[in-house]
This record gives structure tokens, sequence and C-alpha cells, in this order.
């Protein structure tokens, strides 16, 4: 058994929750203390459904310098340097937008992680730092569809650190796909900021030159 009185793992995760939920709310002040509580000495990182909600902790502590000790300092570089060895998991659909790119010869970097945290399908570094970003259920909340909290704190990491997110929703870009539509769809999102893809907005017969197939199971990673 453990120590009397020591939290057991439900305990610390709703705390570390509770840490994550004030950095989404910017009540820097309350991050640490409660993270404090969560970690009860402990420097690994966690595993399981609260894994992404400390890598948010741990960026927006570092990011925004919230004071803290010697151990949270140190708990932040282990987390940070956990998901900077995870492997990314690219997906059909963000070969399609790539594909999409390089066919509209619009220079970008594929999918990949931002912050060495987020990953986006695509990025536009010579485009005053633009990426784009596939929202998936889980970064929505019914009815009204606003972002949900982790989705909110991702969007505003990266504004932070000076990139402009351009979203579209997995389901529109999956639609675009199976009907051959994607270099329309892509063309849409990027035209504002690149100017050269406009041509690729409306074709002869409404549809893509290549017969590419939609991904139907992929799903978003964060």
């Amino acid at each position: 058994g453990g120590r009397p009185g020591a939290l057991g793992a439900t305990e610390r995760q709703a705390l570390l929750r509770a840490s994550w939920a004030a950095a989404c709310l910017g009540e820097d002040t309350v991050v640490v203390p409660l993270l404090r509580q969560a970690l009860a000495g402990e420097m690994s990182a966690p595993r399981g459904p609260v894994l992404q909600l400390a890598r948010q902790v741990a960026h927006h502590i570092k990011s925004r310098d919230v004071p803290g000790g010697e151990d949270v300092r140190e708990w932040v570089a282990v987390v940070l340097d956990d998901a900077r060895g995870e492997r990314l998991h690219e997906t059909a659909n963000d070969r399609h937008v790539s594909g999409a790119l390089v066919s509209m010869r619009v220079p970008h970097r594929p999918a990949g992680r931002l912050l060495g945290l987020y990953k986006v399908v695509a990025a536009f570094p010579i485009h005053d730092k633009r990426c784009l970003d596939i929202l998936g259920a889980a970064d929505l909340v019914s009815p009204d569809f606003t972002h949900a909290g982790r989705t909110a704190l991702r969007l505003q990491h990266l504004a932070a650190d000076g990139w402009t997110v351009v979203t579209t929703s997995y389901q529109e870009l999956s639609a675009s796909i199976k009907l051959k539509r994607a270099h329309g769809a892509v063309a849409e999102l990027v035209a504002p900021f690149v100017p050269e893809a406009e041509v690729f907005l409306v074709g002869d017969d409404g549809g893509d030159p290549a017969p590419w197939e939609a991904d139907d199971d992929a799903q978003t990673e964060y």
C-alpha cells in the first residue's frame, strides 16, 4: 500500500486536470500550486488520458514563464522532452493536403509538430507563419461548436508563438476529397495568403486532376 494520506492516481489526475483548466482560463497564479500537489514528488511524464493535458500545462508554464520551483522546472523539461521524442502519425488526409499544395507549387512544410507539441497538417513559414489545422469532433463542443478547452489552449499557444492558424474541419476536408475536390478545398484555405493558389479555386469540371480517395478513418492527432 501507499503512504498514509498519500494521493491516489485518480486524485492526482484530478489535480492535474484542475491545473490544466487554470491554464486554459489564464489563472496562472494557481497553475503551479495545483500542479505541485498533483506531482507529489513524481517527476516522470504521466501516461494515459492526461498525457496531452500535462504537455499543455508544461508548455504553458515555460512559454509564459509562470513562477515555479526547481522541481516544477525539472518536470516541465521532462514532459516536453518526452513529447519531442514521440513518433508523428501521418494520415491519408495529411498526404492529400500536401499533395494538393505540391501540385499548386505552394512552398510548405508537410505534416509536423509546431512547438515540438502540436501537430498541424501543413505549415507556411515564409507566408507570415501560417499553418493549417484540421479540427475533429473532439475539438468542438456542441451545440454551438465552440473550441474545446485543449483546442483553445493549442490555438492560444500557437498564436503566442507568432503562428496564424487556418482551420478546417475533418468532415469538410474528407467530403471534399470524396468528391475529388481536394485542390479546390485546399486552395480556398490558402488563397488569402498565397495568391498563386487562386487559379485552383474553380476547375473546369469542379474536380481535382488526381483520383484521390477519401481518408475515412483518419483521426486528428494532438
